[in-house]
């Protein structure tokens, strides 16, 4: 009985110094340096490769393509500092207007009939009893005239997306979401302008009568740039607070370039967006636009302002960053991969879950 427990050392030993054993360690060995030059790459600069997507379609897909209508009330006003205006007792004449020092120097002085577009000088040889004559040194006259217009918009933005604050915190790898965090762009604007009188009429002095012009519609073309920005999200809507500036101007044969100077024009909006897809958003703008142009002639300067409340209604579209996959039996509805290559399922403009497929799958019939 004693020497069966030496017996088994022995077996043992023999089994674990076999031939067989000894070259099952050098497989197994073989086995471990061959994985570790499988894993561990040679440089540092090897990645693995995801699907494929092209690099014009992201470029593209940073930019956003906007068309607005955007119909809107106006209020025109001109007001007059230092200068003598004078209504004659002809009720058919015109309104005419002076520099202060040289209607009460009692030599003929020039006065003028139009400030709203072009000059129309008179030669005043005095100002008789009969006529009204009021200085605007001591008094401020203003007169007014209402409008509308409706500019078709076409502009262009670059998004720059929002951050994922929440991913970013828990792995440390900056990654953005689909929502814009600011938009920057540009764009044209053209519009036929129609006011609602011939005329101008003041509440300051209701003896003068009315302020005749001679244009009622003509045309506007404006150049601007833009700013919006996401102050908030709920689901599918985004509020912006958006900016607009740029210059603009009148048809040059209604508005005669000589006489008319126009300041920068600058808006200030919010607009409420409505996504329906990742690429294709509407939106609605309410804003109050700021437009100036001065009338200068004979040393005469008259300032016109004009107030405009618009209300922008427009679309976005967006270069979609996959393209459609075109295999007929092909039916997901998911951004997926098919041979190698990323695939949108759904058309831009269908209002759809991003996660989940909302057409309604063809079938075949039995």
């Amino acid at each position: 009985m004693k020497r069966l427990p030496i017996f088994a050392v022995l077996l043992v030993f023999c089994l674990l110094t076999s031939p067989l054993e000894a070259q099952n360690k050098k497989l197994r060995k073989a086995a471990k340096d061959a994985g570790k030059e499988l894993y561990t790459p040679s440089s540092g600069k090897q990645k693995r490769q995801g699907p494929q997507v092209s690099p014009i379609r992201k470029v593209l897909n940073m930019f956003n393509f906007h068309v607005e209508l955007a119909p809107s009330s106006f209020t025109h006003s001109n007001t007059f500092n230092d200068l003598i205006l004078v209504r004659t007792d002809n009720p058919e004449s015109w309104i005419y207007a002076a520099r202060s020092a040289e209607a009460g120097s009692g030599a003929p002085f020039t006065a003028l009939t139009n400030w709203f577009n072009t000059n129309r000088p008179v030669v005043f040889d005095q100002i008789y009893d009969e006529d009204l004559a009021i200085s605007t040194d001591t008094l401020s006259l203003k007169w007014t005239n209402q409008g509308a217009t409706t500019p078709v918009n076409l502009r262009v933005s670059f998004s720059i997306k929002k951050l994922d604050k929440l991913h970013y915190k828990t792995t440390g790898e900056r990654r953005t979401l689909d929502q814009d965090f600011i938009r920057i762009g540009g764009g044209i604007s053209m519009s036929k302008v129609k006011y609602k009188n011939n005329f101008f009429t003041t509440e300051d002095e209701p003896n003068y009568g009315n302020l005749l012009i001679p244009v009622t519609e003509t045309r506007m073309k404006r150049v601007f740039g833009t700013v919006d920005v996401n102050v908030w999200n709920y689901v599918d809507y985004t509020l912006f607070v958006s900016v607009m500036a740029g210059t603009w101007e009148y048809k040059v044969e209604d508005f005669n370039s000589d006489y008319v100077t126009y300041d920068p024009f600058y808006s200030i909006g919010v607009t409420l967006e409505k996504q329906f897809s990742k690429y294709f958003k509407v939106y609605l703008r309410p804003s109050v636009e700021f437009r100036n142009y001065n009338f200068m002639a004979e040393e005469i300067m008259v300032p016109n302002k004009i107030t405009s409340f618009n209300l922008n209604l427009g679309f976005i579209i967006k270069y979609p960053t996959y393209p459609r996959n075109r295999f007929k039996p092909h039916q997901v509805q998911m951004e997926h991969v098919f041979n190698g290559k990323l695939y949108r399922g759904r058309s831009i403009f269908r209002r759809q879950n991003p996660r989940i497929g909302q057409n309604f799958r063809q079938r075949k019939k039995h």
